[in-house]
């Protein structure tokens, strides 16, 4: 991790602009984002902080229990910030779109799948916000939507322990107990996962 903190300060030293820090919950983004502004010497912030803070949304989802923000009004705000920034979210889309923004990186973080089960439920989630989140990092979806939206600004950090890093992607999809441990996950049905419950 030191090698690619230390390799983002380096650019973040030569471009104005906004380092994004994105992943899907639980893989880590508020802490490598926060260890980066730290080395960096931005400011740090995250986009629920803002929408949040600006009431910037659009309504909340109770199923998902999260609020369904408004991506216009984020690019305005994140427009008008000042200096340089680190952001941390798991919606890229709307940076896309943001015209008056320069992303000059996009740090990607990643996480075992069985790993992450472990750290979202302690959050006390509903199972169901658990296991979609934890599908859509096997999957790497927002690695796939990174590299899409920013291409050759993409960076993984794997925060789990393997020690990982680089360009994108990581496909959990290689490592046999990941697939396993995905594929129990198939099995749910109402509020319970079969064979799944201690992992």
């Amino acid at each position: 991790m030191f090698c690619v903190l230390g390799r983002l300060y380096a650019v973040g030293r030569a471009v104005a602009g906004l380092i994004v820090v994105a992943g899907v919950p639980g893989t880590g983004k508020s802490i490598i984002g926060s260890r980066l502004a730290c080395s960096t010497g931005y400011r740090f912030t995250t986009v629920s902080w803002l929408a949040l803070e600006h009431g910037v949304w659009n309504g909340y989802d109770v199923l998902r229990r999260s609020f369904v923000l408004n991506g216009d009004a984020l690019c305005r705000l994140l427009e008008g910030l000042k200096g340089r920034w680190i952001v941390e979210t798991h919606w890229l889309g709307f940076l896309a779109e943001c015209r008056g923004v320069e992303v000059e990186r996009v740090v990607v973080t990643r996480c075992r799948p069985s790993v992450l089960w472990r750290r979202l439920r302690r959050r006390s989630w509903p199972l169901r916000k658990v296991v979609e989140n934890v599908e859509a990092e096997f999957l790497g979806v927002v690695a796939y939507e990174a590299l899409e939206l920013f291409d050759e600004l993409v960076e993984e950090v794997e925060t789990s322990g393997l020690g990982k890093r680089g360009k994108c992607c990581i496909d959990w999809s290689l490592f046999e107990n990941e697939v396993e441990f995905v594929s129990r996950l198939a099995l749910y049905t109402g509020e319970e996962l079969a064979g799944v419950q201690g992992a």
